[in-house]
Formats: structure tokens, sequence, C-alpha cells
């Protein structure tokens, strides 16, 4: 395979239900060059064999196994950040639905922009058939902020000010080397916002 462009990292624990809908739609992406990385967290139902299965028919798939159930999604990132090759790194979630196209965007934008980190908005979907968007821009635009306190400021602007897209990692393309330059780890205890430290610190050691 030519050179990764992206490595997309996921945990994963009993998603059995949406794991495929998930999987279809990560590598249906119109950005082939891409690994995905699948940790799996001992889930007791079907997903390390639906893994296995997709992992059969793409290449591009490596599935990896926590050494112990975790109840982390740190855990499950960090060890698929040791193996990630991409020149960028995105950390999914089984329950994530993408569009086809998300990852050409973002490796076209952060190429284009030479940046570090690339943040885009997103639809949560809600059991109760709610619905919540974090827009950063109108649709087809890009904004680029530099320096460490700008960054931070734009930040905290974003959705109205609420800190949603600070604190999450699955809406940000990284480039692999940021992480690795400033030695940045996932934390694996914490269970409740547990993303927010890893990002945080992403976008502070970001120069752009």
């Amino acid at each position: 395979m030519a050179m990764c462009k992206v490595s997309v990292i996921v945990p994963f624990w009993n998603v059995e239900g949406f794991f495929s809908i998930f999987l279809d739609s990560v590598l249906g992406q119109t950005l082939y060059n891409i690994e995905v990385i699948l940790v799996d967290d001992h889930s007791s139902d079907a997903s390390y064999a639906i893994a296995r299965e997709y992992q059969k028919k793409d290449s591009r798939i490596i599935l990896l196994q926590n050494p112990c159930h975790s109840g982390s999604g740190g855990m499950g990132r960090q060890k698929g950040m040791e193996v990630a090759k991409g020149e960028y790194v995105i950390f999914w979630d089984a329950d994530d639905f993408v569009d086809s196209d998300t990852l050409r965007q973002l490796y076209e934008c952060a190429e284009k922009q030479r940046a570090d980190v690339v943040t885009f908005g997103y639809k949560c979907f809600y059991d109760d058939s709610t619905l919540s968007l974090c827009t950063v821009e109108k649709k087809g635009e890009e904004i680029s902020a530099t320096g460490r306190d700008t960054l931070i400021n734009y930040y905290a602007t974003l959705d109205q000010g609420k800190p949603f897209c600070l604190g999450i990692l699955w809406n940000k393309l990284i480039r692999r080397s940021l992480i690795a330059d400033y030695s940045i780890v996932h934390p694996s205890g914490a269970v409740r916002m547990q993303e927010l430290p890893f990002s945080v610190a992403c976008i502070i050691h970001a120069k752009k």
C-alpha cells in the first residue's frame, strides 16, 4: 500500500448492533490510503468476530486487543497509537457514522493549511431522537488560527462557548508527529471526560 495518510484508531467494546454500519462508513472513505486500527476491550458479544470478518476482506484493518478489559477507551487509543503509521491520526468511536468524503476533506485541509490539528463540525443523534450540533464554520469554509493563546481562545468560542468541541477527539484530525514530539499519551484510568487531557495537550502544542 502507498504511504498511509491517516490512521483511524477505534477502541471498541460490545458494539455488535451498529459496528458494521460504522465500519462500512470508514472503509468506504474516498481517501483510500488509510489504515483502520481496531482495538477490542474484550467484548463479550460478537464485536470481535465482526472485526475479524472485516479484517479478512480488507488488508487496511489492523485488529488488536487490550490485555484485559479496561472499561476505558484511553487504553485502546494508546495501544493503537503504538502501531499507527499515518501522517495524521483520528480517533473515532464505533457508534459514529462518517460521511464518505470526510477524511479526504480533512487531509487536504491539513495539507493546505499545514495544520497540526484540524477540527470539524458534527451532529449528535440521541436515543430520544433529539439532535445537537457543533458548527465550526459554514459548510465549505475554513478558518486557521496560530499561536497557543489564539488557538485556546478559538476553541473556547466554538459552539457558543460550550467546551464540547475542545474536550472530544472524534472531531479532530491530528498530525501524528505532534503527538510523538511532545510525548502526548492517553489516560487509561479516567472514564468521564477521558479525552479532554489528550485533546487539550494537542491543541496547546499545535502551531496551527
